[in-house]
């Protein structure tokens, strides 16, 4: 049996597109998504216009917000900044069309789609297994429906994304950390699992008496 207070007892699964269940969470790799990092001028309308021409939304310009456009999910990065993340089979192909439409503009368009790998967690206790890591507040209250941030998860950079009221996030990360992220995203699951394993024991006994 997993014991909490010692992490070494965990039983670690090596990285794969098969989920990584316990209890109620579950830990997945996703396959290869595109991801597009536009840059550009937000209040120049020959900038905006034909990116929201190709989209069919406005781009998001508070911070750490997401849209859904026709393409895909198009996350806030920064003032000037979104990352598109969009259907592998797409990328050359909006990459094209961005390019014509913004040629000339002072614009930057750059393909990471090798860069990151998505790990998407979900279930219930999953904003506790990600508090255990990351330093930025994901209250049901603060963190929900349309938000995105950047942040780290212990020594992992990642783009965190809420997806839906499971709850699920999508966690990118650059691939050369995806494996070690992994693991710790296991145990944090284990962990918290037993945990409530034992809230919930300590409480039926506590009925029982």
């Amino acid at each position: 049996m997993l014991d909490a207070r010692n992490p070494e007892t965990y039983s670690a699964q090596p990285l794969s597109t098969e989920a990584f269940c316990v209890g109620a969470l579950s830990l997945q790799l996703l396959p290869t998504t595109g991801k597009l990092v536009l840059r550009g001028n937000p209040v120049d309308s020959s900038f905006t216009r034909p990116v929201v021409s190709l989209l069919g939304v406005e781009l998001p310009i508070i911070a750490n917000t997401v849209v859904i456009s026709r393409i895909g999910a198009v996350l806030w990065r920064g003032p000037n900044e979104w990352m598109i993340e969009l259907p592998l089979d797409q990328v050359e192909a909006v990459t094209a069309k961005l390019e014509k439409a913004l040629q000339g503009q002072h614009i930057s368009i750059v393909d990471i789609t090798d860069a990151y790998s998505v790990l998407r967690l979900s279930g219930r206790g999953v904003r506790q297994v990600l508090s255990s890591g990351c330093p930025i507040n994901l209250n049901e209250n603060d963190f929900g429906a349309d938000q995105c941030a950047q942040s780290h998860y212990h020594k992992a950079g990642i783009i965190l994304r809420f997806v839906d009221k499971t709850p699920a996030f999508d966690v990118f990360v650059r691939r050369s950390e995806t494996e070690y992220l992994w693991q710790l995203l296991q145990l944090s699951c284990q962990t918290n699992t037993t945990l409530l394993e034992l809230e919930a024991n300590a409480k039926c006994t506590a009925n029982n008496n």
